[in-house]
């Protein structure tokens, strides 16, 4: 803990970054970015999201995006229509999801 100040402060910066990156990514989408205030976890409001009225959320990026996201509706009843996306990861990952899910909201217009 005592020489772990730059590291830290370098986690966080990153972090910032891959908010920053999500939300400029995500930004001409139908998902609108929460912007978080102190954690790595976004969440990811898809209620205007187009997609089948008994389709879940999270069987949506699994099956079509092939994307791992936490359905919000498992963290209570004001989760519903929202997603969790961790972005503690590297930058590479983070694109290759945000692709996926935004190839998938092409496709479904």
């Amino acid at each position: 803990y005592k020489y772990g100040g730059p590291w830290f402060f370098g986690l966080l910066h990153y972090l910032e970054q891959n908010i920053q990156f999500v939300e400029k990514e995500l930004s001409n989408t139908p998902i609108q970015v929460m912007h978080p205030e102190g954690t790595y976890l976004l969440w990811l409001d898809c209620r205007k999201l187009k997609r089948d009225s008994n389709e879940s959320l999270q069987r949506f990026f699994i099956q079509k995006a092939r994307v791992w996201l936490s359905e919000g509706s498992e963290f209570g009843k004001g989760g519903d229509g929202f997603v969790r996306m961790n972005i503690a990861t590297s930058r590479s990952t983070l694109q290759e999801a945000l692709t996926r899910i935004k190839s998938v909201i092409q496709s479904s217009k």
